[in-house]
């Protein structure tokens, strides 16, 4: 135990070496000169003796492989250096021009020349190249790009730039975009992913679609879309096979079945996230429901001879129809049993040939009335029922060698507080 203790000790006064909390002021000497620590702040240094970070009382003047840099302190912002004593981070302060020289925070980078912004953080790589800072002023850096003044640009290490901010509207492939937040940019030089503005649009076939304002697309790595979210309201579109258009629940709702839904459940505009598999084929078309979810918006299917309303349609990497779930519900006539079937999603087996349905069973007592009582159920290709209360409309089927093994929905988790997938296994 006293050899643990001894041990601990010696550790925590070999930390201690290397930081020290003044008492009051302290010259200290770095690569870009000999500087004032201010008194009552910590300074740490590296094992090699190297200053690592401190508060410092006046300004420095640090030369860069990317241009001459004025930097300082600010309130928990230390000027922090790299084990070698190059400058790895400061806060620029405001100066008067005439203080230095005209070409001082003009950064040489990637793109082009750029002047860094006063009063903001400043960050570089250990080879002295930028990482990231705040751009000044609008920036020309081709015809038809234009960087946004007060954004942060930042870099990979090898100089491409990882987040960029745009202050017009530029094209992008399929894309005519407008983006005042960053855009997401790998170290290959190609964007993964930006937030549009309202006025941003794609392409798809010869129709231009409005892009839904504050969406976020994705890209995969070759620059092929990923997922994005237009704003289908009012318009018809072909997306891949799928003909697709806004209907308000309104518009097809039975009221002998749906009465008990106010008028709240009404929406005006409709939005459809839209995911592609990597080889370019449609994952799923989805609405977007920011509330009351699945019983505000819905879109028509039309796919040859095919029509339905539905809320959410997905396929296989093939290309073949995988699941559609249905809003509102299909609703199938009493049996026999004074039993009526509402339909809610119909999923199909990888190679098309088997269906598996999920529904709810309510008892008819008499023409329009019903008791309490639902029961939700997989009908399996057999005929063959499971009966699970938990089942609803995030439900999915798993399939093996085209037989559905299992399925998962999503239940909520108090103690997670979030909705976790649930699986179980069809025997």
């Amino acid at each position: 135990m006293k050899k643990s203790l001894l041990f601990i000790l010696m550790c925590l006064s070999s930390v201690l070496l290397f930081a020290e909390k003044l008492t009051e002021q302290k010259s200290v000497n770095t690569k870009y000169g000999t500087f004032t620590a201010v008194a009552k702040s910590e300074i740490s240094f590296y094992e090699n003796g190297n200053v690592k970070s401190f508060y410092i009382k006046e300004d420095i003047l640090a030369e860069t492989p990317c241009g001459k840099v004025v930097v300082t302190s600010a309130q928990n912002t230390p000027v922090t250096f790299y084990e070698d004593g190059s400058l790895e981070s400061g806060y620029i302060p405001y100066f008067r021009s005439k203080d230095y020289d005209s070409d001082v925070n003009i950064l040489k980078t990637s793109v082009g020349p750029l002047v860094a912004k006063k009063e903001k953080p400043i960050f570089f790589w250990p080879d002295g190249t930028p990482k990231s800072f705040y751009i000044a002023e609008n920036t020309k850096i081709t015809e038809q790009e234009i960087l946004a003044r007060n954004s942060i640009i930042a870099f990979h290490e090898n100089g491409v730039p990882s987040e960029i901010t745009y202050a017009n509207s530029i094209t992008l492939s399929s894309f005519v975009v407008k983006a005042s937040k960053p855009m997401y940019i790998n170290d290959q030089g190609q964007i993964f992913s930006f937030t549009v503005d309202k006025g941003s649009k794609i392409l798809i076939g010869n129709t231009d679609l409005p892009l839904e304002s504050d969406s976020t697309l994705t890209f995969y790595e070759n620059f092929t879309p990923k997922q994005f979210t237009i704003d289908l309201t009012g318009i018809e579109a072909d997306i891949g096979s799928f003909h697709i258009s806004y209907k308000n629940i309104h518009e097809v709702l039975n009221a002998e079945y749906y009465d008990s839904f106010s008028e709240k459940t009404r929406g005006d505009d409709l939005s459809i996230l839209v995911t592609y598999y990597e080889n370019g084929n449609i994952e799923s078309l989805q609405a977007v429901e920011p509330e009351y979810a699945h019983y505000t918006y819905l879109f028509d299917l039309d796919m040859d001879d095919f029509y339905i309303s539905c809320s959410s349609i997905s396929c296989y990497e093939d290309g073949a129809l995988k699941s559609i779930i249905l809003t509102p519900s299909l609703i199938t006539q009493a049996d026999k049993n004074h039993m009526v079937y509402l339909i809610q999603g119909i999923f199909m087996s990888p190679d098309q040939s088997k269906q598996v349905t999920l529904c709810t069973e309510r008892n008819e007592l008499l023409q329009g009335t019903f008791k309490d009582e639902r029961k939700n159920c997989l009908v399996l290709p057999d005929n063959k029922k499971i009966y699970d209360n938990q089942l609803n409309l995030t439900t999915q089927i798993l399939w093996e060698n085209n037989k559905p093994v299992s399925y998962t929905y999503s239940k909520y988790d108090s103690f997670e507080d979030k909705y976790l997938p649930v699986e179980k296994k069809i025997k």
